[in-house]
C-alpha cells in the first residue's frame, strides 16, 4: 500500500514539475494565460496520453483519475503568476532539478507500464 501511495505522490510531483518546466519555457514568448495554461498541461499530461493511446488502454490516466488534470491546470496557472518570482530567486534551478528527475520517474513508469501491457519498453518513452 505504501509503495502505492508514493508512487502516487511522486508521479503528481512530477506532473507539477513538467507543468512548471513548460510554463518557464513559454513565459518569455509574451503569450497570454490561455495559451501558458494549454502548454503547461500538455507538457505536463502529453507524453502519459500519448503513451496511453499508443499500448492501447481502456482510458487515458487523466480521464480514469481527473485529479492528474486538476493538478497540471492548476500548477500551470500558479506558475504562471508566480513567473517573476520564480525567476528572481533561485527555485528555476529546483523547477529544472525536479523536471530531470520526473523525467526518470515518467521514463520508469512508462516503461513498467508497457511491460505490463507486453509492448516494448521503448515504445512508451
Amino acid at each position: 500500500m505504501e509503495v502505492v501511495v508514493f508512487t502516487y505522490v511522486l508521479e503528481m510531483v512530477c506532473i507539477v514539475a513538467f507543468a512548471f518546466s513548460g510554463v518557464l519555457v513559454e513565459s518569455n514568448r509574451g503569450k497570454d494565460i490561455v495559451s501558458i495554461l494549454l502548454l503547461g498541461w500538455v507538457t505536463a499530461l502529453g507524453g502519459g496520453t500519448l503513451r496511453d493511446l499508443i499500448i492501447n488502454t481502456e482510458q487515458v490516466f487523466w480521464i480514469r483519475d481527473p485529479t492528474y488534470f486538476w493538478v497540471a491546470l492548476l500548477s500551470s496557472c500558479l506558475a504562471f503568476f508566480l513567473i517573476t518570482e520564480i525567476r528572481k530567486s533561485k527555485v528555476e534551478k529546483m523547477v529544472t532539478l525536479f523536471d530531470t528527475i520526473g523525467g526518470l520517474a515518467v521514463f520508469c513508469f512508462g516503461n513498467g507500464k508497457a511491460i505490463f501491457s507486453r509492448f516494448c519498453c521503448l515504445c512508451c518513452y
